[in-house]
């Protein structure tokens, strides 16, 4: 396995390169026009749509661009909502086999209302005019995983360094070094996580919300 990133024009800009693959490079017109909300936040909700799905009609096809507000769903219930669609149109049936559970869920002693200290969304919303950066997608094959899983436990005498924690850091050292960036510069690398069963109590995975 070799993963190379290089900079191009701008060092925000890389693109990833896997030697077993071919790679696919993602068109920036679909960030830009086939989704309703690129670069809206969920503050937004309070004048936009907070749901939005988008047909664009293509030459050999439809691309299907769906948005949804952060502060409705998170990432489980979106793709609960996109795979209950997507069965719900195959099969041709009105049936859901997995029924969302839409009742409201408040933690015990907690106001539903929260007042926040600001008189304006500038204070505590940050709308920074990021570049449209290059996207692409790119596949690691199994046995490339596994062998770099076992690099990375084997180098830091540990077991316990997952496939997902493995090849996080090493994309994010290329990433660093395509960047050149002082040597005493911080960086952060952030991943979402379900936390659905780390509450207590835990949050069905059919709960809406």
């Amino acid at each position: 396995m070799y993963v190379h990133i290089y900079t191009s024009v701008s060092p925000h800009l890389f693109t990833l390169h896997y030697s077993k693959t071919s790679n696919i490079d993602v068109p920036s017109i679909v960030q830009s026009s086939f989704f309703d909300h690129h670069q809206v936040v969920n503050n937004d909700g309070h004048e936009l749509s907070l749901l939005s799905v988008k047909v664009t009609e293509l030459v050999d096809g439809i691309f299907i661009g769906c948005s949804i507000n952060h502060m409705l769903v998170d990432g489980t219930s979106y793709w609960h909502f996109i795979n209950s669609w997507s069965k719900l149109f195959n099969s041709k049936s009105e049936n859901i086999s997995r029924p969302p559970i839409l009742d409201s869920w408040i933690p015990g002693g907690s106001n539903p209302i929260v007042s926040l200290p600001f008189t304006h969304e500038d204070q505590f919303i940050n709308r920074s005019d990021y570049p449209l950066l290059r996207e692409r997608i790119f596949r690691f094959s199994s046995d490339a995983l596994s062998k770099l899983k076992a690099k990375a436990n084997s180098e830091c005498g540990t077991t316990k360094i997952s496939t997902l924690q493995s090849l996080s850091a090493l994309l994010w050292r290329c990433v660093t070094r395509a960047r050149r960036i002082s040597a005493d510069q911080e960086t952060s690398f952030k991943m979402a996580v379900n936390n659905r069963r780390r509450l207590s109590p835990p949050v069905p995975e059919n709960y809406f919300g």
